[in-house]
């Protein structure tokens, strides 16, 4: 709904006269006065006429619109699929008409879009959802469409009630951060663990001499005991090669 509204001004050639500029919308359900920036008004406000028939398809390729109030006429048909291409649509009202069909899921695609109004109209089929869909949680923008179900209605068509994406993912989400947050503590807790034992070695080390002692005393003997093992390793194959050598030659002599 809009009217227009009387801003006095002084015009440049009487300064006794004067001229009416000004505008008064409602847009997303509160009246909104435009004066000095009415140039940069970019809305379509068709509201409480007795318009009719289909809403025209080309007002999709208004793509620089912010405002559009078709509310309380007669228009019939579906709504444009493609209305998502409206990407700077801020307001769209579209209640009290008699549009049938489904909702379009590309209206829930509209980043910018924070008021929605599809009340009383013949709109049926589920619900959809999408990017949007927390700024349209109240069921009255929905309400009148008997044949309407889902979320945000609390009941379906089978009698079940309708839960909201969200909880469902949201179920699934707090089940598997469960497992998540256990795994993460799990390995905190043994980190810390080994920390604490570490240091507490270390301390024992720096003030206990003899144990200091003896546990260096440990490690050279290991790693001598280590080195020694792998010398025998590395030098018996050559050794043992040798002495095949030396019987295959004694071998030869005999059946000579």
């Amino acid at each position: 709904m809009k009217r227009t509204q009387n801003v006095e001004k002084p015009m440049l050639t009487d300064f006794n006269a004067y001229y009416t500029e000004g505008l008064v919308m409602t847009t997303k359900g509160i009246e909104i006065e435009y004066t000095s920036v009415l140039s940069f008004v970019m809305s379509i406000d068709l509201s409480c006429n007795n318009l009719s028939g289909m809403i025209p398809i080309e007002l999709v390729n208004l793509h620089g619109l912010r405002f559009l109030n078709l509310s309380n006429n007669h228009f019939t048909g579906k709504i444009p699929k493609n209305i998502g291409a409206l990407t700077r649509l801020e307001s769209l009202d579209l209640s009290v008409n008699n549009l049938s069909g489904m909702i379009p899921s590309t209206i829930f695609s509209m980043y910018y879009l924070n008021h929605l109004n599809l009340s009383n109209n013949n709109l049926s089929g589920k619900i959809p959802w999408g990017n949007q869909l927390q700024t349209f949680c109240d069921p009255s923008i929905c309400s009148g469409n008997p044949d309407l179900h889902g979320w945000p209605f609390p009941w379906c068509f089978n009698g079940a009630p309708s839960k909201s994406p969200f909880q469902n993912r949201g179920q699934e989400e707090e089940h598997g951060n469960g497992d998540e947050s256990e795994m993460i503590w799990f390995q905190a807790c043994s980190a810390l663990g080994f920390v604490m034992g570490l240091l507490g070695f270390i301390y024992v080390l720096m003030i206990k001499r003899a144990i200091r002692i003896a546990y260096f005393h440990m490690i050279d003997k290991t790693y001598d005991y280590i080195y020694a093992q792998v010398a025998i390793r590395l030098s018996r194959p050559s050794h043992t090669m040798a002495q095949e050598k030396v019987l295959g030659n004694q071998d030869e002599k005999i059946l000579k």
